[in-house]
């Protein structure tokens, strides 16, 4: 008996084959199952898909009015970073009008407080002439006094009441005189300041001193030795400036060649622009002391 070997090896293949694809009856099934799925998972697919078509739709809607509700709330943004500027620059403009205000009404102040003292200045002066031409009146009761004095005397009674009640007026005529006295020695003093040349006083004053701390009392020679005196010291004043003032016999263009030679040794600072701006820029009015209106005005 033979053993086939080739058979049995075909056999074995065909064994193979079976175990490890499937039939083509169950792959067929498969992909109809797969191409067409069945209608119940058919309207799920559909349901799910409408559904999210109608979120997608209502997403839109929403995101549409987000951006119109953004963009009013930026228009809004923007009308109110108009409205704070322009309050801004009125605020500004009051503020700078306040100030302007307020220096003008301190000027104001100034003037009338001015104006007040050179009233009273003017009442104490009247007042003061009226005393130095017309003098103190005696008053009623010192007139009064004096007529009963002379009608006592005249009835020359010997009584001692009489006579205690002369002695008592007298003294009372007597203090209203001292009085009287006292009030013209104190004002006396302060009428011969205020009509007398206090000006020209102080102007005296104010030169001597001026002179006195100004004055050169000593002074050295071109030889270095000290001079005293004060027509020594005018005489060498006087041979210093004529030797310095004294011209050379020079060319004009050697004159014009050491004036440039000196004046190039010596540092002169030149002015920028804002500094002759400054200095040729009008007087303004807020540049103007008080002490100056309080002066002139």
């Amino acid at each position: 008996m033979s053993w086939d070997y080739t058979g049995t090896q075909q056999l074995l293949h065909s064994l193979d084959d079976l175990s490890v694809a499937p039939a083509h009856s169950e792959t067929d099934a498969l992909n109809a199952e797969t191409v067409s799925p069945s209608p119940s998972l058919h309207q799920t697919i559909m349901a799910q898909h409408k559904q999210t078509q109608r979120d997608s739709k209502k997403a839109r809607v929403a995101t549409k009015q987000l951006q119109v509700a953004v963009s009013k709330i930026a228009k809004t943004c923007s009308e109110i970073g108009e409205r704070i500027a322009a309050i801004e620059c009125r605020a500004d403009v009051l503020e700078s009008d306040l100030g302007a205000v307020t220096k003008q009404a301190a000027m104001h102040e100034t003037q009338l407080s001015d104006i007040q003292w050179k009233v009273e200045d003017f009442e104490n002066r009247q007042r003061r002439n009226n005393l130095r031409l017309i003098g103190i009146q005696e008053g009623i009761e010192l007139a009064s006094l004096e007529s009963q004095i002379v009608g006592l005397a005249r009835n020359n009674a010997p009584i001692q009441d009489t006579l205690d009640k002369i002695v008592a007026m007298k003294a009372k005529i007597t203090q209203l005189y001292l009085d009287q006295d006292i009030i013209k020695a104190q004002t006396r003093r302060q009428e011969c300041y205020e009509f007398s040349e206090r000006v020209g006083k102080v102007l005296a004053y104010k030169t001597r001193q001026k002179a006195s701390r100004s004055a050169i009392l000593a002074i050295k020679d071109r030889l270095g030795q000290v001079v005293c005196g004060d027509a020594s010291v005018l005489q060498v004043f006087k041979e210093y400036y004529s030797v310095l003032y004294q011209q050379e016999n020079l060319s004009p263009d050697d004159r014009d060649e050491k004036i440039t030679q000196y004046l190039s040794d010596i540092p002169c600072p030149k002015l920028t622009q804002d500094e002759d701006c400054q200095l040729t820029a009008p007087i303004e009015l807020d540049e103007i002391p008080i002490e100056f209106f309080k002066t002139f005005f």
